[in-house]
């Protein structure tokens, strides 16, 4: 495979996690990392990063450096500047998850890739990139066990103090200059699993469902320093008339594994992000069972690597700007209901010693028991 150049535009906080996955793919032949931009020059300080030629603007390093592809982990409301400037120096794109706050702004982007054919445009949706995904999503749309009867997504993880003050727009519904963020458990940190989920419930490949009426809607905040919710329930149908569950919390008492439960007529599948496994009708016969055998987020990274070298890369399929674009109009109905804010002391705990809020009863609370 052609060596190409690789890029970052933003290089604090998630953006390390893109440094990690150039650096690899660098130590083994396949990119030259070949520069990082962010416009707070203190995130091109990490020592992982000498050696490389730094730039506190995005065009200033496509003109210097001239790279084959970028990964930008940069904050949600500048996704999409972004992405035009990068696609419009000839860049190809991997863009860190949400794809945007809003549809119009995935439409957008939309139209940016196809006035630029040569490049592409992909989404940091990593499990998307996965052939265990996809070998899952063959099953659900297959038949061979049956039509696809319901999902449920559970995701219960607590978030501190640290992860809210991680930038400007942490917990947000709007920007400072007034324009949607929606930061949540629903957009963010838990985005990748009702991203699967809508992927999963999809008509065919490699479609995505397009959830299209909701019930049960409830959304609460319990920390006091955020705007949106911090947890989350509610019952959604698609098109195609597929029931999905979600819930999601970063104030939970006991946290959870992120888990799917995919039911078909005669088997359910298990999923979590490191293997899933089927089970027959009677609930304990172990029909099959699958491993991520490599981290999907590497794979995602060596996958674009591939495709901007010319390559049909080593993955069975990728996430698109459409693919991304009904996560985002999902996220964006959610947020037209109203968020219930949780008084402290009656229903919050505050636990000041891992700057954790907790909310017994949370599932009562949020009308799931």
């Amino acid at each position: 495979m052609r060596k190409i150049k690789a890029a970052l535009v933003g290089a604090g906080g998630w953006g390390s996690t893109h440094i990690s996955n150039w650096l690899r793919l660098a130590r083994e032949g396949v990119v030259e990392f070949a520069g990082v931009s962010d416009i707070n020059p203190k995130n091109l300080e990490a020592p992982e990063l000498a050696g490389i030629p730094h730039f506190t603007s995005d065009s200033e390093m496509y003109d210097a450096v001239h790279p084959d592809a970028v990964s930008i982990a940069a904050g949600i409301p500048v996704h999409l500047a972004l992405l035009r400037n990068a696609l419009a120096h000839g860049v190809s794109v991997l863009l860190e998850k949400p794809a945007a706050a809003t549809g119009d702004e995935v439409e957008a982007m939309i139209f940016e890739s196809q006035l630029h054919p040569a490049n592409f445009a992909l989404i940091a949706f990593q499990y998307l990139y996965a052939p265990e995904t996809h070998r899952l999503k063959e099953l659900t749309v297959s038949g061979k066990y049956g039509h696809l009867r319901s999902i449920s997504v559970r995701c219960a993880v607590k978030r501190d103090d640290v992860y809210y003050a991680r930038n400007r727009w942490a917990g947000k519904i709007s920007g400072h200059d007034g324009k949607p963020v929606f930061d949540s458990p629903l957009s963010n940190a838990f985005a990748h699993y009702l991203n699967l989920a809508l992927f999963l419930a999809g008509p065919e490949m490699p479609l995505c469902a397009s959830a299209e009426s909701f019930a049960d809607v409830h959304l609460i905040r319990a920390r006091r320093e955020i705007e949106n919710f911090d947890s989350c329930f509610f019952r959604a149908r698609t098109r195609e008339n597929i029931p999905i569950d979600v819930f999601m919390t970063h104030t939970v008492e006991k946290p959870e594994w992120p888990n799917l439960r995919i039911r078909l007529e005669k088997a359910e599948i298990v999923w979590s992000p490191s293997d899933w496994v089927l089970l027959g009708a009677d609930g304990a016969t172990v029909l099959e069972r699958a491993a991520y055998e490599e981290d999907p987020q590497y794979h995602m990274f060596r996958t674009a690597a591939a495709l901007a070298a010319g390559e049909p890369g080593p993955s069975a399929g990728v996430c698109t700007i459409q693919t991304a674009l009904e996560h985002t109009r999902c996220v964006e109905q959610i947020q037209k209901y109203p968020i219930r804010v949780l008084a402290e002391g009656e229903y919050v705990r505050r636990e000041d010693g891992g700057g954790f809020y907790t909310v017994p009863g949370l599932e009562k609370i949020l009308g799931m028991a």
